[in-house]
């Protein structure tokens, strides 16, 4: 039942009360002037219905823009590090879209031929990210370096490229969560170990956390695709 049924209801009630008291005080013959007290009354009554129903939708409303107006939010993208000589750098780009201090974990979730690589560090949930009110952070990792750790290297991944195995030779589903962080948070005794999901922790804020984006490198190209 919505909340403007609600209220229509109960007004409707109300007046029909008013207007059955009105008319059995009209067969008893009352005095006309206490008649028109009691509508008068039974009409203000229906008023104060309709403002009490009014100014609860408006504290609502102002709840939930506050609400929304409060709420981490954290925009998260990768792309090739401009200016830079060395090949297959790849840039994180992390964006605090909210109005006070942020921290975050970022994981990457690499693979390549189908077998998880942890990258270590900032990558791999294990290090904190802190961002100041709309501040932007960059990052960056090096392609080679996630190749070595896996036993192999570009050229051998060039050579075994494919439309087929395109998606699979190196692959990341990339996780953030983050929350509100204050000074007595900066301390490292409050972090979020790294064997912890931070997404179930329990804080003074909730973990939240965006979609989990995938992509995967297109070595004939060399260039990240976003996987739909």
């Amino acid at each position: 039942m919505t909340t403007t049924f609600t209220r229509w209801l109960f007004a409707i009630i109300v007046f029909i009360i008013t207007v059955l008291f009105a008319y059995f005080s009209y067969e008893k013959q009352e005095e006309f002037a206490d008649i028109g007290t009691l509508l008068i009354l039974g009409f203000t009554l229906v008023a104060l219905i309709f403002y009490a129903f009014s100014t609860y939708e408006i504290a609502e409303v102002d709840k939930k823009t506050y609400e929304e107006s409060h709420l981490p939010v954290i925009s998260l993208g990768i792309s090739p590090r401009p200016k830079v000589k060395a090949k297959y750098d790849t840039r994180v780009i992390m964006t605090n879209l909210s109005s006070y201090n942020l921290q975050a974990f970022v994981k990457l979730n690499l693979k390549v031929n189908g077998k998880q690589i942890e990258y270590g560090g900032a990558y791999s949930g294990e290090e904190t990210w802190f961002l100041t009110a709309r501040q932007q952070i960059n990052g960056h990792f090096y392609i080679v370096d996630v190749l070595k750790k896996a036993g192999t290297d570009v050229a051998k991944m060039k050579r075994e490229f494919s439309p087929e195995n395109v998606r699979k030779q190196l692959s990341m589903a990339i996780d953030v969560y983050y929350r509100g962080a204050t000074k007595e948070y900066y301390s490292s005794e409050t972090w979020p170990h790294k064997s912890e999901n931070p997404k179930y922790k329990e804080s003074y804020t909730l973990w939240l956390g965006n979609p989990t984006q995938k992509w995967y490198f297109d070595f004939s190209r060399n260039v990240w695709v976003y996987d739909l």
